[in-house]
């Protein structure tokens, strides 16, 4: 079955159209493909020396494909998805990916370095791609080398450092959405040892999502940097610090609807479109015919949607990041050097959003009934808090000897605490008692509840004297379990105030994180042609839930308690393991590279952070084995870079989050029926380990230049997968099976039987955010202008197929494929002083759907789109000293 597979994708990477672009020309006129060095084996080397699947793009090459963010990134890396950042850093290689890591606090399976520094956080890394050395995207697990371990593969951003040579870059950008982008970098010498460089930016829009509703557009950057550095060097030392400060206070890029919501239903999302008639606007073309009956049953999703909404609310950003990194080498002698990298981060984070996603606004004489429709006003807003201090610590000790062998071994410290959460403010979830005083409400009347006759003193009076005596509710605060307490208006645990008793609803979970490591890599010359090389490393990780809390204000037979669901815990939980790698490697000659690999992943476990879930409730590690095959090299006299390869993966422990039963431990236990007595589900959100996963894959890379001018590049990809044995809930699944549920309700304390889905068997399925086909591919034609400089044109265009949002498969979840064509025109002046690119990012204005969230009980389904098409012009400066 495996030699079926790994042939099958062999033939699909050897039959494929092969991104690796290219300097235009050498001194006497003839174009050469651009050696790319990168550090992916913690070593300066040749990209077509390095025995992985990997891509690299140089400060070149980023200026010329015109990246600014991850999702140009994405476009041209195989393997690559992007999807909902909301949860995480919303990266996934291969299907591997990284499920509400923030909220979990789960380890990356994508990860992120900055300068050598790993870090969770995905906000303020490298602001628009501006002054960049090189950005490396290494696919399969990583660790040996990398100070922290990635099972699915790694990012590293690079900045420039500083020199001995003044230079000076100077960027402008406009665009037709109303952006506007200045970027700044200035640098040299300061003394014979010391040099400095100073980059920063600003970058500001109106908002590339329209908002046709009375509020502002969102997507609407409003960010600056600085990065200032420092340089020591001299024949022995070489002492780089760099500090950057990254913040934006403009407004978020949303989810928007991707179906009709129920409009017949006062249930359906609390209400917020009951008896609503203005048409959304991003499927205002789908003609999709609005649900019907089961609340749980999605429609598919709009297949011609729009990236517009329809919101009374602004969005908003609060964001704010504090980094250093220093790397320090020292050369102990010629052929051993010592190198220490040190990094510490803060960040806070606070993004907010319209919940509704409607234009309702309260009406002139109530403020609890919408001005367009006799209902109850729902207008509600999220908030997104997420906190991160992180530091880290890694010490290696590189050979560079003459001899065949040469070896890198190191050590490496890791902490991180972090706080994310979710809250809802405003009107809608039973507004008249979430704007009630239950101070006031206590004093009342409360004969008819089988109270006594006359008001309790206050909120907490009532609590201890009624409701905990008749109903036996808990009322402790200072332990953790469900308790209930009074509602008070103030300051949320993230410092965001709040008026009167409109926060609702909230969700916080608080961990610390620390990672101990060490490794080595060597590698041994057999002779000219043959080499083999291998790494150990032990990984130790320990992490400790602080606390988990979900709060919601209820309404208990007229009066307004807060609810508390609420796990404390300071015990440590540890994971570790060893992994390691082999690889043969054959160079038949000097420009080419045929090898062999085996390497095993590790991604530690975690614990569920759902209040319902006990926190001794571990989550296992993920392994992965990885077997590769693959060839690098230049062919047709140099005029051809191919890179090509062969994947197959024995993933176990796969952290799957989603719903499963109440109850439902490491062991698989069960809850009985009817024991959760006040929930409306026998399923809880949580993270499971799935074992027996496969996935296989090819992929392809090439640069070929046809003559001077022309060029052409680009990739392709084949990717596969069967989940393990398995089941699970899906949401919005209209196959799914039933089954029947009886709780208590717990505003009129009467028994309820309902009827609802139940899981289904998942085995055998593909993985989520893996499309099986993906390929890019480029036309550039460059020409010289006599006197004038020099004009390229750029042409490129990404081929991403369908995919899956979940483990379900089902039909009407499925991510449909979609493309993007870019054009770019690049001109450079004679002296490379000036260049000016004006460029149109796709062109046929066709919107993508990156991730999507199935039709819940409390939302319409939600999707992440594409950007538009956008017009604009850049124009550098790089003054000669």
């Amino acid at each position: 079955k495996l030699f079926n597979r790994v042939a099958a994708a062999l033939a699909a990477a050897l039959n494929a159209s092969p991104c690796i672009a290219a300097d235009e020309a050498t001194d006497e006129g003839q174009p050469v493909i651009e050696e790319i060095i990168v550090t992916a084996e913690k070593r300066e080397e040749n990209i077509l020396d390095v025995p992985l699947t990997m891509s690299a793009f140089s400060g070149q090459m980023i200026e010329e494909t015109g990246m600014t963010n991850s999702a140009d990134l994405e476009q041209l890396v195989p393997g690559l998805q992007v999807g909902n950042h909301q949860s995480g850093n919303g990266l996934a290689i291969r299907g591997i990916s990284s499920q509400l890591n923030r909220e979990g606090h789960t380890d990356l399976a994508v990860a992120v370095y900055v300068n050598g520094v790993y870090t969770v956080d995905s906000y303020g890394l490298a602001p628009n791609l501006f002054d960049m050395e090189r950005v490396e995207v290494a696919r399969g697990p990583q660790g040996t080398l990398n100070g922290r371990n990635s099972v699915a593969g790694s990012i590293s951003y690079w900045h420039k450092k500083p020199t001995d040579e003044w230079d000076a870059e100077i960027l402008t950008e406009f665009t037709d959405q109303f952006t506007q982008r200045y970027n700044v970098a200035f640098g040299g010498p300061i003394s014979d040892l010391v040099s400095f460089r100073i980059s920063g930016g600003y970058f500001e829009g109106d908002g590339a999502q329209k908002n046709r509703g009375p509020a502002r557009d969102y997507d609407a950057p409003d960010q600056y940097s600085i990065a200032p550095q420092l340089r020591f060097k001299t024949d022995r030392f070489d002492l780089n610090l760099r500090y950057e400060r990254t913040e934006d206070t403009g407004a978020p890029r949303v989810q928007v609807s991707m179906a009709e919501p129920d409009r017949t239903d006062p249930d359906f999302s609390r209400g917020a479109f009951y008896m609503y008639d203005a048409p959304i606007p991003s499927i205002v073309d789908c003609n999709v015919p609005p649900p019907i009956g089961d609340r749980f049953v999605n429609p598919e999703p709009c297949a011609d949607a729009k990236n517009e909404i329809l919101t009374n609310l602004d969005g908003r950003l609060d964001n704010e990041t504090d980094r250093i990194v220093l790397q320090a080498d020292f050369d102990i002698t010629d052929a051993l050097t010592l190198r220490y990298t040190f990094g510490d981060a803060r960040t806070r984070q606070l993004t907010t959003r319209d919940f509704d996603l409607s234009p309702r606004v309260a009406s002139a004489t109530d403020p609890f009934t919408a001005s367009d429709a006799p209902v109850p006003l729902v207008d509600m807003e999220f908030d997104f808090p997420f906190h991160n201090d992180e530091s880290s610590h890694e010490l290696q000790l590189i050979s560079n000897f003459d001899g065949p062998f040469n070896f890198v071994a190191g050590v490496f410290t890791y902490e991180n605490r972090t706080h994310s959460g979710t809250g809802v403010f405003g009107e809608g979830f039973q507004p008249s008692i979430t704007n009630i005083d239950p101070d006031e409400a206590a004093q009342g009347d409360w004969s008819a509840s089988g109270g006594r006759a006359e008001g309790y003193a206050n909120c907490q009076d009532m609590l201890d004297n009624f409701f905990a005596p008749v109903f036996g509710f808990e009322t402790d605060t200072t332990t953790g379990g469900t308790h209930f307490r009074c509602p008070r208006p103030g300051i949320d645990p993230f410092g965001t105030t709040f008026p009167g008793f409109h926060k609702f609803a909230t969700f916080t979970t608080v961990a610390r994180s620390d990672t101990f490591a060490y490794f080595a890599n060597a590698e041994y010359e057999i002779n000219e042609q043959w080499r083999v090389s291998g790494g150990l490393r032990y990984t130790e990780d320990e992490k400790i839930p602080e606390r988990s809390e979900q709060q919601i204000i209820l309404n208990i037979i007229g009066m307004p308690l807060n609810l508390v669901l609420r796990s404390t815990g300071a015990i440590a939980f540890t994971w570790d393991k060893p992994i390691g790698h082999i690889s043969v490697e054959y160079t038949p000659r000097d420009d080419a590279l045929v090898y062999g690999r085996i390497a095993t992943g590790y991604r530690s476990g975690s614990l569920n952070q759902e209040p319902e879930i006990p926190l001794l409730k571990r989550i296992r590690e993920e392994t992965l084995l990885n077997y590769e095959f693959g060839v690098k090299g230049l062919f047709a006299d140099d005029r051809l870079l191919l890179t090509a390869g062969v994947f197959y993966n024995d993933y176990e422990g796969y952290q799957f989050t989603g719903r499963f039963l109440r109850g439902e431990g490491e062991e698989g236990g069960q809850a009985e029926e009817g024991s959760i007595l006040y929930a409306d589900s026998p399923f809880v959100e949580g993270t499971a380990n799935i074992d027996g996963t496969e996935i296989w894959g090819a992929e392809a890379e090439a640069t070929y230049f046809i003559d001077d001018n022309w060029r052409i590049s680009g990739f392709y990809n084949y990717l596969a997968s069967e989940i393990g044995p398995f089941g699970t809930f899906i949401t919005g699944d209209p196959t799914a099976p039933t089954r029947e549920w009886t709780y208590i309700n717990f505003t009129t304390l009467e028994e309820v039987t309902i009827t609802i889905p139940d899981v289904r068997d998942v085995t055998g399925n593909q993985l989520p955010q893996q499309p099986t086909h993906k390929l890019s591919f480029q036309v550039s034609y460059t020409t010289p202008l006599q006197e004038l400089g020099t004009l390229q044109l750029l042409s490129i265009y990404t081929y991403t197929g369908e995919r899956w949002v979940n483990l379900g498969n089902t039909p009407n979840q499925e991510l449909y494929a979609y493309s993007r064509w870019d054009l770019r025109a690049n001109w450079t002046s004679a002296d490379e002083q000036w260049a000016v690119t004006a460029y149109v990012q796709n062109v046929l204005d066709e919107i993508g759907l990156q991730d999507f969230i199935p039709r819940n009980i409390g939302q319409p389904a939600m999707g992440w789109l594409t950007e538009p098409r956008q017009f604009g012009v850049q124009v550098r400066w790089r003054p000669q000293f």
